[in-house]
Order: C-alpha cells, then sequence, then structure tokens
C-alpha cells in the first residue's frame, strides 16, 4: 500500500490540476476529480435555464475530450446497463433512442440513466445546473432536437440513417468524421447549460456530485463501509479497480479479486476482502494520479511502463530510459544543442540537472525520488514490478554519474538528417545493441528492466550485455554497405558501454596515448590499417569519378576474426595493406606511429589472446585521431 499511499500524495498536491483544461492537459491528459473519467464526446447540446433546447454541435476532435462523473459499475461496464451520472451515449440519454431506430437490447438504459440522474437531482446534494439538464431529458426528445438541428440525419420512414449514401451528392455532414464506422445513435453527449465554465470543467458539480455518491452507500454495512488499508481509517470502501492505466484501451487492473477461475486468493482466505480493502476515494486518487504520471512523464516499452516522479507538485522528470541528449532537451529551449565535444556535453548537461533541481524545494532534504515498474502478463492483470523511493540528491548524483560515465560521440537523427553529438545512448538503444535492431520489444524490455540498476544503484553493466554488444560490433560486414551508418552507431554505443565497463581506467574519445593496455593498442592498429586502406581506396574512386568507395576494408572484413586471435589476424592484415601504405600520401606518418604503436607493448602482450571490449576503444578514438582533418592537412604538407 506504499506506492497507493505516495500517489495519495502525488494527487493531494496538485489538487490545482484536477479537471482543468490547461495547456498541459492537452499535452498529456487530465488529472480526474474522484468518481470520474474521461470520454471523447461528439455531440454537445446546450440548454436553457428554463430546461428546453437551445443549440446543438458536432464536436471536433480535437476538443472532444471531456472529463465526465461516473460510478464503479459505469467505469467499469462492458455490455450491462450502467449509466453514466450525467454525460453519457444516445442510448441512454435519448428518450426517444429505440423511435429513431436504436437497438432494442438497450431498451432499458434510457430509464436506469433518468433514475439514476433524477436520485442525484432529489438529493440534498443537487446541482443547479445538474436539475435544468435533467428537467430537459426527462422529455424525452433529444434525438428529435437533434435532427432539427441538423446535427443527426434520418431516412424517409424518420429512422437514423445508418451510413451516409454513397451517392450523395451533398457533402458529408460533420457528424459522420467523428463517430466511429457511420452508426450515428452511437454518438457520444455532453451537456451545458448557458453559463461562463463548461459543465464539465465545473468543479462544483464534481464536488456535488461526489457528496451525492458517497451518501449512496450503506455504511452499516461491513463489505461497503470499513477499514481502508491505505490510510488505515476507515471509510466507503470499494473492490472493483480502475482501468485505462496505460493508455485509453488498456484492461488490466492493478488490484482484481475475480476468483471464478485461476484460483486468486481461495485456499488461503475465504473472502477476497481478507487480502486487501481499499477506500473508494483512495483507490481513485492513487488510480487517477497514476494515470496522469504515465501520460506526464513515462515511457513504455511493449506495454511494460517505467516511471519516475521527483515531488508531490509534479513537473517534468529526468527519464531514467532515456539519452542524456532528450534529458538536456527537456530543459532546454534551444533548438539546437552544441554538444560537439565531452566540455560542452558536461556544461549542457550540468545546466539541464540544475533546472531540474530548481524545480524543487531545496531545503527539504527527506525529499525523494520515486521509480516504478508496471506490466501485464495477461491482458487483465498489471504487475508492480518494482517501486522504490531513494533520496532525491542520491537519484540525481546517480543519473549523472551514469551520464557522465557513458557519454561519447554518437550520432543522432534530427529531421532524417544525421547529426553528430556527444552524449550517452538511451537504454532502449543499449539493449538493442545487444540483441539486434529487429528484436521483439518483449525482449527489449527486459534487458532495459535489467539496465535500469546499473543507472540508479550504480551496479556494472552485466558482462553478458557489454559481450553481446562487442561481438555484434565486431562483425561489421554482417551490415550491408547501405547500412554502414547502422555500424557506425553500433560502434558508438560499444564504445559508450566499454567505457563504463572499464570505467576505472578513465577512457575518452581523445586518444591515449600513453596506455599500454593490449586490447586498446591492438584496437589502435586495426584503426590504422583501416584508415589507409579507406583513404587509398577513396582516392582511387575519385579518380575514377566516383564519390565513395563501395568495398570493405580488410580491417573491417577481419575484425571479427581479429578480436578472438588479434596477433595471426593483423600479420594477414598488415601483408594486404602494403600496396596501399605505398600508394599512401602520408607513408611516413602511417609507419611511425604504427611502429610507435608497436613499441608500447608490454613483453609477452602481443599474442594471439582474445581482446576485450577495449580494443574497440582504442580503434574508436585512433581512427577518430586520424581523420582529424586539420592534423592529417599539416601531417600531409610534411610528409
Amino acid at each position: 500500500m506504499t506506492l497507493f499511499s505516495d500517489l495519495i500524495d502525488v494527487y493531494q498536491a496538485n489538487t490545482d490540476q484536477i479537471g482543468q483544461e490547461t495547456e498541459l492537459q492537452k499535452r498529456h491528459g487530465y488529472l480526474l476529480p474522484v468518481a470520474a473519467a474521461t470520454q471523447r464526446a461528439q455531440i454537445e447540446v446546450t440548454v436553457n435555464k428554463d430546461g428546453t433546447f437551445r443549440h446543438a454541435r458536432v464536436v471536433d476532435k480535437d476538443h472532444a475530450t471531456t472529463v465526465i462523473p461516473t460510478t464503479i459499475d459505469s467505469a467499469n461496464r462492458t455490455t450491462q446497463i450502467a449509466p453514466h451520472p450525467l454525460h453519457d451515449k444516445l442510448e441512454y440519454v435519448a428518450g426517444d433512442y429505440l423511435s429513431y431506430g436504436g437497438k432494442k437490447k438497450k431498451a432499458g438504459a434510457y430509464q436506469a440513466y433518468l433514475t439514476a440522474l433524477g436520485n442525484w437531482v432529489d438529493s440534498d446534494n443537487s446541482h443547479p445546473r445538474v436539475k435544468i439538464i435533467y428537467e430537459y431529458l426527462k422529455q424525452g426528445t433529444l434525438v428529435h432536437d437533434l435532427v432539427a438541428a441538423g446535427i443527426l440525419f434520418v431516412d424517409s420512414e424518420q429512422k437514423v440513417l445508418p451510413a451516409w449514401p454513397k451517392e450523395s451528392t451533398q457533402e458529408k455532414p460533420p457528424i459522420f468524421s467523428v463517430i466511429t464506422g457511420n452508426d450515428q445513435l452511437s454518438a457520444f453527449v455532453r451537456f451545458d447549460t448557458v453559463d461562463l465554465t463548461p459543465v464539465w470543467e465545473d468543479k462544483s458539480i464534481f464536488d456535488s456530485y461526489y457528496a451525492y455518491y458517497q451518501s449512496t452507500f450503506d455504511k452499516a454495512d461491513a463489505s461497503v463501509y470499513g477499514l481502508d488499508y491505505v490510510t488505515g481509517k476507515k471509510a466507503i470502501l470499494t473492490d472493483k479497480s480502475p482501468r485505462f492505466i496505460r493508455n485509453p484501451g488498456d484492461g488490466a487492473k492493478i488490484i482484481s479479486g475475480n476468483d471464478s477461475s485461476g484460483y486468486t486468493y481461495r485456499g488461503r482466505f475465504t473472502d477476497k476482502s481478507q487480502v486487501v480493502q481499499v477506500g473508494l476515494a483512495s483507490s481513485q486518487k492513487a488510480h487517477n494520479a497514476l494515470t496522469w504520471l504515465i501520460s506526464l512523464q513515462g515511457s513504455q516499452i511493449d506495454g511494460r511502463v517505467y516511471l519516475t516522479w521527483l515531488s508531490n507538485k509534479i513537473s517534468q522528470a529526468p527519464d531514467i530510459t532515456a539519452s542524456s541528449t532528450e534529458t538536456i532537451r527537456k530543459i532546454s529551449s534551444a533548438e539546437e544543442l552544441p554538444l560537439a565535444t565531452s566540455q560542452i556535453f558536461s556544461h549542457e548537461l550540468n545546466l539541464a540537472m540544475l533546472g531540474y533541481r530548481t524545480q524543487f524545494d531545496q531545503s527539504n532534504y527527506l525529499a525523494q525520488a520515486h521509480l516504478l515498474q508496471l506490466d501485464a502478463a495477461v491482458p487483465g492483470r498489471l504487475a508492480i514490478l518494482d517501486y522504490r523511493t531513494i533520496n532525491q540528491d542520491v537519484f540525481f548524483n546517480r543519473l549523472m554519474n551514469w551520464y557522465e560515465t557513458t557519454s561519447w560521440r554518437l550520432q543522432i537523427f534530427e529531421d532524417k538528417k544525421p547529426k553528430q553529438v556527444y552524449g550517452t545512448p538511451s537504454l532502449r538503444k543499449i539493449a538493442q545493441a545487444a540483441l539486434g535492431e529487429n528484436t521483439k520489444d518483449s525482449l527489449i524490455k527486459s534487458m532495459v528492466s535489467t539496465l535500469i540498476p546499473c543507472v540508479i544503484d550504480e551496479k556494472p553493466i552485466p558482462l553478458s550485455i557489454v559481450r553481446n554488444i562487442n561481438n555484434r560490433t565486431s562483425r561489421p560486414t554482417v551490415f550491408k554497405e547501405s547500412e554502414q551508418g547502422r555500424w557506425r552507431d553500433l560502434l558508438s554505443i560499444a564504445c559508450s558501454v566499454n567505457r563504463k565497463f572499464y570505467q576505472k581506467e578513465e577512457f575518452t574519445v581523445a586518444l591515449n596515448e600513453e596506455t599500454t593496455d593490449r586490447s586498446y593498442l591492438f584496437g589502435r592498429l586495426l584503426a590504422i590499417a583501416d584508415v589507409v586502406e579507406a583513404r587509398v581506396l577513396w582516392s582511387k574512386s575519385q579518380a575514377q569519378g566516383k564519390t565513395t568507395s563501395t568495398r570493405s576494408t580488410n580491417a573491417l572484413r577481419y575484425m571479427s576474426t581479429f578480436s578472438v586471435r588479434p596477433m595471426s589476424t593483423l600479420s594477414t592484415i598488415h601483408n594486404a595493406l602494403l600496396p596501399y601504405l605505398e600508394a599512401a600520401t602520408a607513408q611516413g606518418y602511417y609507419q611511425r606511429i604504427w611502429g610507435e604503436v608497436i613499441t608500447k607493448f608490454s613483453e609477452g602482450d602481443y599474442n594471439d589472446q582474445p581482446l576485450n571490449g577495449k580494443y574497440l576503444l582504442g580503434y574508436y578514438s585512433q581512427r577518430e585521431a586520424l581523420l582529424n582533418k586539420n592534423k592529417m592537412t599539416e601531417v600531409e604538407s610534411n610528409d
């Protein structure tokens, strides 16, 4: 119940956001009142203060989302008749639904709706605007009025058209562009009165309804009124939990006691209330806060939710699964971020983190970061895979440490154009690097969950993941010529991961000319051979009027074997390199640095023992150093 308690704190701290159509709501959804839900309305009907029809309009899709009061049963209805208290589909709110061609199986829907609405109107918690709507709807002329207003359309027998005639030369009416299929009578109707604030945004109406709804429960019934395990107080209980937590079509619930199959609790308990009892208000507040948080700042992979929030008063929180570039962009207003160097990257990252930190009360040393993972093994059950809280400062420091120790030069795409930046890949990118870009999300999400402790708990990246990435990176010839950009991306991610794995040795993109690590040195030699051959092939292609060379170098073709038997494979690569070395413009320079690297091997290190991932770091850094235009211009002019 700790999670529910924390979510209720979020709800209570953000009551100013409840049900309001702010820019935040438009982008991320509503924080709902208790006993409320959202629906997409297709028709809006305005009623005069004397309870007569005023006018109606078709609601465009951009403004269709409507907050409506609900009961526990109506919020969970499927095929049974369970009316919403105020706004609902035509089959519930229109007394003349059947006479205009409505489905007979909903024959009792209108009467059930009108009775429920009348009970609210006649109660001590009635609301004058609701009474106006009730006075109109009990006349039972809604469909007639909508037809007369040109909202709905009927045939010669005064039945609502099942579809707009294809042979019609008239423009198709607006109602057909907002309803699902062509069934006009499936439309959802929201009601308004002649007032400044729309009914669905009027907080007093929701307060009125919730007060009335609470009064309908029998507090003498122990199954209805009892101990709320969340608050530790007596409250109205509910055994039905909300759906639609991860998305509008989500049918999975966090709490479910259906024991008709599967034996959820039977054998240990005689009744589901012995397992857990949750108050109606507690359940609604916690679920509403969770749904809002997920839409606001959660990320999902194959239905698995990764959610972080940092304080009760919500503001945007860093997504621990995202790349550093995405994190920085959330704070920076710049269209382009200058992330070309590690110094600028560190500066931008510090600014971004400072931007996050300043949104919270710095005097509250006990502030917590909350981290949650949810997933559904079966369609109806949503499992809490992991929930924890850690000190907010610890969270920021560990996230900063992850970004700084995995940063590398990466390629991102903006408007489908590649751009080099300095940063760290997302956890999804790392998982795809280990498993393959076309791997199913069901496998990707499991690896992302495995990587999260590496960020939050500063645990080492599992060796199996590092090896998978290194093995895939060591096979560049698997990628087609048109996919070499993908291999370069993979190489950058591999360097990022290996830098983290070997972080005690503090490798960076800049070439380390002092290290004597054998794997790093072998990687440098591979890069020299690759660059020499690639430059000569490129020069020959230019001489032939071609813009690029289509052949892989021997260094890349032998890379997989080289990672397993470096000394003997390097001999083969070097022998094949000699003709290219003779044709190279900077032949003397290449021979000199080759010799310098060879002399750095410690005695006995120049052998055929397999290489570790540091050879990729050496390869990348040496290659980048050789391809540096300013340096090569100076070298080639001197040789």
